[in-house]
């Protein structure tokens, strides 16, 4: 039934198979982001921690800024995406750090 994690998931897995066909598709990023973090949330509400990681990594490659709020997302949620998003930003800066100093 519409509205139902099943339901949810179908539509989240379809969005990504698309973009997988045509990856030049305009407004793709954003479409990539939503649907990694719709996968994340449904996995969470599974209890599968691991999963939602995955997806929210998986959005954060995509767009490293992009910040979610708990309007769409539970708190626990919103906070385990904000220590993904921190780690990958503080990553990113030693990256750039140390291939500068060479």
């Amino acid at each position: 039934p519409l509205g139902s994690l099943p339901c949810a998931r179908a539509k989240a897995d379809a969005v990504l198979a698309d973009v997988r066909r045509d990856p030049q598709a305009p407004g793709l990023v954003a479409l990539v982001v939503r649907a990694h973090l719709l996968r994340a949330q449904i996995l969470w509400t599974e209890g599968d921690a691991v999963g939602a990681d995955v997806e929210l990594r998986a959005a954060l490659v995509f767009d490293p800024e992009a910040r979610v709020t708990t309007r769409r997302m539970p708190p626990d949620l919103v906070a385990r995406h904000e220590v993904l998003r921190a780690e990958l930003v503080d990553a990113r800066a030693r990256y750039l750090r140390a291939s500068t100093s060479w």
